[in-house]
């Protein structure tokens, strides 16, 4: 049962790859490049995250001012933030370049000429160049709009800037890529096997939505946890 408006709104996001698949006649290709953009979108929510995060009592260091702990938490970002952008930004990079030279020249998307002999990124803008679409855009406009409005109403809204603390905020995205991509690719690859069957492809989407909304969940109730026991 979903329990947040911000659940429904991801679980929304989820269902519109399925419209590709059933309607718009998408190849697995299509999907994982959808949730791979996804990790940008997530990485730069998480962003605002760490800008905005507001240290509370529990995190004042020991012997020292609640101004003094403040103001050392806050500089910390100065090197947490650029540090996190750069490192998740080469994650995602590396992921990306995977994605593209497997998928995308399994799917067709990138066709090197013959006897080219191009390095590793050879294609790749040429095979995003070709899969966004309107669609695709459209896709991911839904899910900027779910994870914007999770930033806005839980984390801003329901006051979890206050409880989490930046070296959480620094790791958060990571197992949910592990997680949900183990499973995407491992998906994929069954699928590109037997010619991305619908079947397949809408199993895929349902899975990778299921493992989204239990994280979620998950997350965001630890979150409130934190936020309770502070006000105790």
């Amino acid at each position: 049962m979903l329990k947040s408006a911000s659940a429904i709104a991801l679980l929304l996001a989820n269902v519109l790859p399925a419209a590709g698949v059933l309607f718009w006649g998408w190849e697995a290709f299509y999907v994982v490049f959808l949730y791979w953009f996804e990790n940008l979108i997530v990485g730069a929510f998480n962003i605002l995250r760490m800008i905005s995060a507001s240290p509370g009592p529990r995190d004042q260091v020991a012997g020292s001012s609640p101004t003094a702990s403040l103001i050392g938490a806050h500089a910390a970002k100065v090197f947490m933030v650029p540090f996190f952008t750069v490192h998740y930004g080469m994650f995602c990079l590396v992921h990306g370049v995977f994605v593209f030279a497997l998928f995308g020249r399994e799917s067709g998307t990138i066709t090197p000429p013959p006897g080219h002999r191009g390095g590793l990124f050879s294609g790749v803008f040429g095979a995003i160049d070709e899969v966004v679409t309107p669609e695709v855009l459209l896709c991911l406009v839904g899910l900027i709009i779910s994870h914007g409005y999770s930033f806005l109403a839980n984390y801003l809204g329901k006051g979890e800037y206050k409880t989490t603390p930046l070296p959480a905020l620094m790791m958060r995205p990571y197992p949910r890529i592990v997680v949900i991509h183990i499973a995407i690719l491992f998906g994929a690859f069954i699928s590109m096997s037997f010619g991305s069957p619908i079947g397949i492809m809408l199993l895929l989407i349902a899975l990778k939505t299921i493992l989204d909304l239990i994280l979620h969940e998950r997350e965001h109730r630890k979150a409130q946890e934190r936020l309770a026991a502070s006000t105790v």
